[in-house]
């Protein structure tokens, strides 16, 4: 189980790279989702090129790749 405070290690990808992006993180308090409790990751010490390359990703995704 994740317990807030917890630190941990997230991977993961973000298209259309493959290229494997690892950060630190802790775990926040769950919130409340459509399907039961959603845990929530705050990252920490994230490298500039990746904190780019999530909100890209992440504009993305809101304006449908406009």
């Amino acid at each position: 189980a994740l317990n807030p405070g917890q630190s941990v290690e997230v991977r993961f990808a973000l298209p259309p790279s493959l290229e494997e992006l690892q950060v630190r993180g802790e775990v926040l308090p769950p919130k409340a989702g459509a399907e039961g409790p959603v845990v929530r990751v705050r990252f920490v010490e994230l490298p500039v090129e990746v904190e780019l390359a999530i909100a890209r990703h992440l504009d993305e995704q809101l304006t449908g790749g406009r």
